[in-house]
């Protein structure tokens, strides 16, 4: 940089400067690789904002129409008296101008400390730091692989695996079935509970690796049999640690019951995200559709695919109840139902859904959707229980 200037302009090399481009002039530049020049992204420069010269010239420009038609030497010297009035106003006022910048930035100051104490309290308080289902395996997996380095045993299934592999019936079994489903929803559904008994048979023999002592609990509970053949699958009870009463669940699986409820408490913290993630994009869709939509037939689809979302709620919602009770058997009552409350029907809904905010009343005392007085619609969405009355009926 310093090869560009003058000969004779020198400056104290203890000094660091830093070439920045004024923010005026900033967009008559290329803008490849000009974020060093910033001024918004310079430190210590604050409001400043480069274009100093350019308030004298901008300020001095008739001075340069009305004297065209002087003499050379009285239009130098009428710039020049200019010039320097205006150096000996700035120097004059540089005490004003420097408290009325100060008393601008304490505002500014201020104004930004309460935006960001206000922002900072409206964070969703929902939002926890527990881990996720993949961080459960992720750490599960990593202190199996440490085991088994320092010399333990290694089986081709891990117990981490095994306990993953039998929480994913109860997700398999959260399905709404319709009254009358189609032929080709008959076909997935046949499909499903194929696939669904091989995973089944398939933990039931690991179940004599893992759980040695199941088969003599059961025999002596004088419990059915518990293979899957000649049963429907959706019927089948996986024997977890969670459904073994406590008093033997030390000698049937040992540690396992441990594992079972650390995913248990990740799934139910990413039930609880997916609900309000998906209630957070059911209000978007309302809003556009209330915004854009208009006629019978628009509004009816967009309708179906509104409710379609909502149910992604409510399967995510029962899967966090199933999570839960699952949880409330292995580590019984206590701090953590403060975290983990229970869940309601009433509770999946946005806090403007229009389907639960209270009408108001019309003329009459009557309701705008109804000629009853204090008359509520009926609601669109009925809850998790068509979804407990679906697992019966698998």
């Amino acid at each position: 940089m310093t090869s560009h200037w003058p000969s004779n302009l020198r400056f104290n090399p203890d000094i660091r400067i830093t070439p920045l481009i004024p923010k005026f002039h900033k967009p008559g530049h290329k803008a490849e690789e000009h974020e060093q020049f910033s001024f918004n992204l310079t430190e210590g420069v604050g409001l400043l904002d480069g274009e100093c010269p350019e308030w004298i010239w901008a300020s001095h420009n008739a001075l340069g129409n009305s004297t065209k038609t002087v003499g050379p030497g009285t239009r130098q010297d009428l710039i020049d008296d200019h010039l320097g009035f205006w150096n000996w106003v700035k120097y004059c006022c540089m005490g004003l101008t420097l408290w009325k910048c100060y008393k601008v930035a304490i505002m500014e100051q201020n104004w930004q400390e309460e935006a960001h104490q206000g922002f900072t309290q409206s964070l969703l308080p929902y939002m926890s730091d527990a881990l996720t289902e993949d961080k459960v395996h992720k750490e599960l997996a990593e202190e199996e692989e440490a085991h088994r380095t320092s010399g333990g045993r290694a089986v081709h299934k891990s117990p981490s695996a095994f306990m993953v592999f039998g929480l994913t019936k109860p997700c398999l079994e959260i399905k709404k079935l319709k009254s009358n489903p189609m032929a080709h929803q008959d076909a997935h559904i046949a499909e499903q509970q194929s696939l669904l008994q091989a995973k089944i048979k398939k933990f039931e023999e690991l179940c004599a690796t893992y759980m040695p002592g199941l088969l003599q609990f059961v025999s002596k509970t004088q419990e059915a049999d518990h293979s899957s053949l000649g049963t429907v699958a959706e019927e089948v009870q996986l024997w977890l640690p969670s459904s073994i009463p406590v008093d033997h669940r030390g000698q049937v699986c040992g540690l396992l019951s441990d594992m079972e409820e650390c995913l248990c408490t990740a799934q139910c913290h990413d039930a609880l995200n997916s609900v309000c993630h998906i209630l957070h994009l059911k209000m978007r869709m309302v809003k556009y559709k209330n915004k854009n939509m208009q006629g019978q037939q628009d509004g009816t689809r967009s309708q179906v695919g509104i409710n379609a979302i909502h149910e992604w709620a409510l399967v995510a919602a029962l899967k966090y109840c199933m999570a839960r009770e699952v949880k409330l058997q292995l580590s019984d009552s206590g701090d953590w139902e403060r975290t983990l409350c229970r869940l309601e029907d009433n509770n999946i809904h946005s806090y403007q859904d229009p389907d639960c905010l209270r009408k108001q009343s019309g003329h009459q005392g009557t309701n705008e959707d109804s000629w009853d007085p204090g008359s509520t619609p009926e609601p669109v969405e009925h809850g998790i229980d068509l979804y407990q009355d679906a697992c019966e009926k698998w």
